[in-house]
């Protein structure tokens, strides 16, 4: 069986690469959302991308400010990661789970 760290890390890259290129910042838009799915692209994205948002201010700070897509790729790729991590571990620890209480005819 394959290490979940190497799916998780795998996995975690086309996730980003999609979010850092079709999907913009949800922050400064003028209206409201018009479909459910922009919705949650907007929600998603600043989910993934919460870390780097609040680490912004520390870069700027120390000059740093050039960086802001650097830091919000990171951020949203380590977040993505370990979000489909915990997501294989939950799906392991269920099948176990079931297995355990399914009932064998023997």
């Amino acid at each position: 069986m394959k290490s979940p760290f190497k799916i998780a890390l795998l996995a975690a890259l086309p996730v980003e690469i999609a979010n850092y290129l079709f999907v913009t910042v949800p922050i400064d838009a003028p209206s409201p959302p018009e479909s459910g799915l922009q919705s949650f692209l907007a929600a998603e994205w600043a989910y993934f991308h919460l870390p780097g948002l609040l680490t912004l201010g520390w870069f700027h700070r120390g000059g740093f400010g050039h960086v802001d897509g650097a830091v919000l790729f990171v951020s949203g790729y380590l977040t993505t990661a370990l979000t489909i991590l915990l997501c294989v571990f939950a799906f392991n620890l269920l099948k176990r789970l079931a297995s355990r209480f399914s009932f064998h005819r023997d």
